[in-house]
């Protein structure tokens, strides 16, 4: 599977199936932020050199931060994810960007997005994926389902098949 350079994949998860789910595509490492130390599971995983590309994906004002101390020097952090308007990410310029010379960005969706996911989707089981879907008048049920934290993906049908237009 083309995975655009990426060859070793750790996934950081609190949730237990989201972990296994992680593994069972393709994921090297898994780490629970909730009862191991990032910091220490970090060193351990890349022989204490850091991660050269970390993406956060959760919009956690928790995870957000400690994700600069992560990634290898030169690396990239890559803020992937919605956070609250409010929230300012705690950073010391003179560490993070001159020191340790990361790059950090965040994700608008470019027109190369799409492309490339959809050439993966026949190489994946999305199967897991799909398991909760609601359509669009059930969306009330669906945040709640979302909530939860039991599935990895809630999906909300806008749209109805033709056979039942």
């Amino acid at each position: 599977m083309e995975r655009f350079g990426a060859t070793s994949l750790t996934m950081i998860e609190p949730i237990a199936e989201r972990r296994l789910l992680a593994q069972e595509f393709g994921a090297r490492h898994v780490v629970d932020p909730t009862t191991e130390s990032l910091a220490e599971r970090a060193h351990e995983i890349t022989d204490g050199e850091g991660f050269d590309i970390v993406v956060d994906a959760s919009g956690s004002r928790h995870a957000a931060a400690g994700l600069l101390d992560i990634a290898v020097p030169g690396g990239t952090i890559v803020y992937g994810a919605m956070y609250p308007e409010d929230y300012d990410l705690p950073l010391n310029l003179s560490t993070y960007l001159y020191r340790k010379e990361l790059t950090l960005t965040g994700v608008f969706v470019s027109p190369y997005t799409f492309p490339r996911a959809l050439r993966l989707l026949d190489e994946l089981d999305l199967e897991p994926f799909l398991q909760s879907v609601f359509d669009l008048e059930d969306a009330a049920a669906a945040f709640e389902t979302h909530l939860s934290g039991l599935h990895p993906k809630v999906v909300i049908r806008c749209s109805r098949a033709a056979d039942e237009a």
